[in-house]
């Protein structure tokens, strides 16, 4: 007979206190919780006392009744969880909804854990009752917070369809598409792109239409991002009756816009047109958002990375609401360019942190491994690489080239070009065609490996389709995507050396303009390659010395290579010593096999022995740093002995962002890559004012 037909039979010959009791502890222990979420509660859930309550017999009853089944063959063949659906199954929907109504009630009143709650929530037809819909909200916090988001993803789903009002809707339904995105980002497209049919707010529609852009960009589609904002219609912050929120809003779309355009160079003459004219109708726009659009545009523009950075600082100062996760990223993208890495950084731990963001985690982590190979630190970028790897890898997920080039520049590092190769021939043409940012350093790592295999002319086609790329946006002749370099040496090696000379020229002046340390030293480099003698020497010195300025160690130590080098050649053995003295070191520190394999090629090739005891690094040789204000120094010293963000925060009575503000201030000033920097800089300082500082019950 089959399983459930029995138990039916098995049912039909129980007297009614019997049956109550059965269908009792069935509710009780039958919720449809969701395997990820965490059971909780004092004691077990189907205790004699609650299934006697939910029942209405005497709890003494109950045991002799449980007991009897325990025993029973039917219940020994099938399994006790078995026994339950069925006993559920058979149970009338009437009454089995009155059961869990007054199970999820009975677990509420007692304190249980909202987990449990929610499970006797979750199919009901309807949540009538206010504390319904708190209980589903609080599992849906809790699921979120101690697990992966998609846990969320069930009582999220209940809580959209209950949600009376659009705007709770809507804000569940962003919640939702959130959790979704990591893990099924078609499903969260979906659902956004059924809020946005279904709004009628102006307001929350553009925000349903932010998410999904973010979203649609994450999974590799551009065309729809695009598509969804050019139709969005926020108020224009000159219109008659626009209120902060309304001009805070504004600003927030014009950002994903722009953000969209860099992942569609053929559309980003018009996405840039459009955001200059939003900037002209809002001169001083509200929020972080407004600010930060201004930001990125001032610094794919190339003017001046002063002014990008210092935009960027004056959108973490804004009011309003915290950035989100993707508002970070694109303030990460921001610093990246301006030479300022460290703070980078930290926007992107940031924005790692945000439990109700919409990227999906690979996309972050294959940013940071970005910016950590900036810093010189190869092994954490290839934790990054690695991690962000697998996880775009996971079915469903969206197509990027940015974790396999991630991956493809930390292999080339390590010294293994072929795997190099291998990993940047398994981005699709189709991804790189929709991405501006993420074509620079793929074609720039296809430029090396072709320089390192003796190809000049491939590695000088590679370097010129960076250009190219850059043409196509309208970006060309930017300063901040140091391909010029490249490009010369292959020139150099082809014999066109009055090429590579102009090639030069043209960087040196773009990174005047520019201003930052990593501009000028690239530029610089380039020059070196292409001139001789003691203007070789002249300009590969300056590269040196704009490099230590800057925090991207791995390029510095390349510019002490090239000039250790070039100085054996002319017989400056002593410098020759020296320089690649400090490129070996800095190399092995930075964890690059390859380079320091380049280094010992280089001693090799001028006769000495090995790289000589590398100067003292640390506080003895760290540049002179500027002095940090009294309440800097309080946050970095708090920051150091490992209090987080939110405890300095409470400890001086000020908001969290302006600690990150006063942080990312510090490592500029200190040229620290992070947080971990921060203890041995501050050994190297001035001993501090005699003032308190606070005590976090740092870890």
């Amino acid at each position: 007979m089959d399983p459930a037909a029995s138990v039916r039979a098995h049912l039909r010959g129980l007297t009614e206190t019997q049956l109550r009791v059965v269908r009792a502890a069935a509710v009780l222990d039958g919720s449809e919780r969701p395997p990820s979420a965490p059971a909780g509660g004092p004691g077990q859930v189907a205790s004699a006392e609650r299934v006697g309550a939910l029942a209405g017999v005497p709890p003494r009853l109950v045991p002799a009744v449980l007991d009897g089944h325990r025993d029973d063959e039917l219940l020994s063949v099938d399994g006790e969880e078995a026994f339950h659906a069925a006993v559920l199954a058979a149970t009338p929907p009437g009454e089995l909804v009155r059961l869990r109504t007054r199970a999820a009630r009975l677990l509420n009143d007692e304190g249980f854990a909202s987990a449990e709650v929610a499970g006797h929530l979750l199919p009901l037809p309807r949540l009538d009752e206010g504390w319904m819909l708190g209980a589903l909200r609080d599992a849906a916090e809790r699921a979120g917070r101690t697990g992966p988001r998609s846990a969320a993803v069930p009582y999220l789903r209940r809580l959209m369809e209950a949600e009376p009002e659009e705007t709770g809707r809507v804000r569940t339904a962003l919640e939702l598409a959130g959790a979704l995105a990591a893990t099924h980002p078609a499903e969260a497209l979906d659902a956004l792109r059924g809020l946005l049919d279904q709004t009628r707010d102006v307001r929350l529609r553009a925000s349903v239409a932010v998410q999904f852009a973010m979203t649609a960009l994450a999974a590799g589609d551009a065309a729809a991002a695009l598509a969804v904002l050019a139709r969005t219609d926020a108020r224009p912050a000159a219109e008659p009756g626009a209120d902060a929120e309304d001009r805070a809003l504004r600003g927030t779309v014009e950002l994903a816009f722009l953000a969209a355009g860099l992942h569609r160079p053929s559309a980003f003459p018009a996405v840039r047109e459009r955001a200059r004219a939003a900037l002209r109708e809002d001169p001083a726009p509200q929020g972080s958002a407004g600010l930060l659009a201004r930001a990125l545009l001032a610094a794919v523009e190339g003017e001046s990375a002063r002014e990008a950075v210092d935009l960027v600082g004056r959108a973490v100062r804004a009011g309003g609401a915290a950035p989100r996760d993707w508002m970070r990223a694109r303030a990460a993208q921001v610093l990246h360019l301006a030479d300022e890495p460290g703070m980078a950084l930290e926007m992107l731990d940031l924005a790692m942190t945000d439990d109700s963001g919409c990227l999906p985690r690979w996309s972050l982590l294959a940013e940071r491994s970005m910016v950590r190979h900036r810093l010189g630190d190869v092994p954490g970028a290839a934790l990054d690489a690695r991690a962000a790897l697998e996880a775009v890898e996971q079915p469903g997920q969206g197509g990027s080239a940015l974790p396999f080039v991630a991956w493809g520049c930390v292999r080339l590092e390590q010294g293994d070009t072929e795997a190099a190769e291998t990993m940047l021939d398994r981005v699709a043409s189709s991804h790189l065609d929709h991405t501006l940012l993420g074509r620079i350093p793929y074609l720039m790592a296809r430029a090396r490996i072709r320089l390192v295999r003796g190809d000049a002319e491939g590695a000088l086609a590679c370097a010129l389709r960076c250009e190219h790329g850059l043409a196509e946006a309208g970006l060309d002749g930017r300063p901040w995507a140091p391909w010029r370099p490249l490009a010369v040496t292959a020139l150099v090696r082809l014999g066109r050396t009055s090429e590579a000379a102009a090639l030069a020229a043209e960087a040196r002046e773009l990174a005047d303009r520019w201003g930052t340390p990593y501009a000028l030293g690239h530029a610089l480099l380039a020059a070196g390659t292409a001139a001789e003698g003691d203007r070789r020497t002249e300009f590969l010195t300056g590269a040196v010395e704009a490099l230590s300025r800057s925090q991207a160690r791995l390029d510095r130590a390349r510019a002490e290579l090239l000039l250790g080098g070039h100085l054996a050649r002319c017989g400056d053995t002593a410098g020759a010593r020296r320089h690649l003295g400090r490129a070996h070191e800095t190399a092995r520190r930075c964890g690059s096999p390859a380079l320091t394999a380049g280094v010992r090629e280089a001693l090799a090739a001028a006769g000495l022995t090995g790289p000589g005891p590398a100067p003292r690094t640390g506080a003895a040789t760290r540049p002179r740093p500027c002095p940090l204000s009294g309440t800097e120094r309080r946050i970095a010293e708090a920051a150091a002995e490992g209090a987080t963000n939110q405890e300095i925060a409470e400890t001086l009575f000020i908001a969290r962002r302006t600690v990150e503000m006063h942080l990312t201030s510090v490592y500029r000033k200190l040229g620290l890559g992070g947080r971990a920097d921060l203890p041995d800089a501050l050994r190297a300082l001035a001993p501090a004012p005699s003032e308190p500082r606070p005590q976090t019950g740092a870890r």
